[in-house]
């Protein structure tokens, strides 16, 4: 799982749904990025949308939420992400 798709996911373990811009504030990352972890966790049956007025909001799916509450889970969003430094 990507550092941006553990990121989502983290975030929405802790709010009941987000908007894609929403995701982008919570997480710090850009767009595109939350976009990319959104259909990545979809894929994986993780993530579910949810209607939000004129646009989409994004939840964990009822897989998604066996999966936070996991200890998989927990030993892959518990530990902290170290940036790549170049070689």
């Amino acid at each position: 799982m990507r550092e941006a798709d553990t990121k989502v996911l983290g975030a929405l373990t802790t709010h009941e749904h987000c908007s894609t811009a929403e995701l982008s504030e919570i997480t710090g990352l850009d767009t595109p990025s939350v976009r990319q972890a959104v259909v990545a966790l979809i894929a994986r049956g993780l993530l579910t949308a949810v209607p939000d007025g004129n646009s989409i909001a994004w939840k964990l799916s009822q897989r998604g939420r066996a999966f936070a509450e996991s200890v998989r889970r927990r030993a892959i969003l518990d530990v902290p992400s170290t940036p790549r430094t170049a070689r």
